[in-house]
């Protein structure tokens, strides 16, 4: 976790605790189906 923790600069009192893939596997239909929902997205950072 100490990669992950450099990559999005997080302070020494934030410890990342989960990594959450994002995608399909290989080979499989993409079945899209839009949930997006802008209430719920943060544009915060930890500079």
């Amino acid at each position: 976790m100490s990669y992950i923790k450099k990559l999005f600069n997080l302070p020494e009192n934030i410890e990342a605790f989960a990594l959450i893939p994002v995608g399909y596997p290989d080979g499989q239909e993409n079945k899209f189906v839009d949930r997006f929902d802008e209430t719920r997205v943060h544009y915060g950072s930890y500079k």
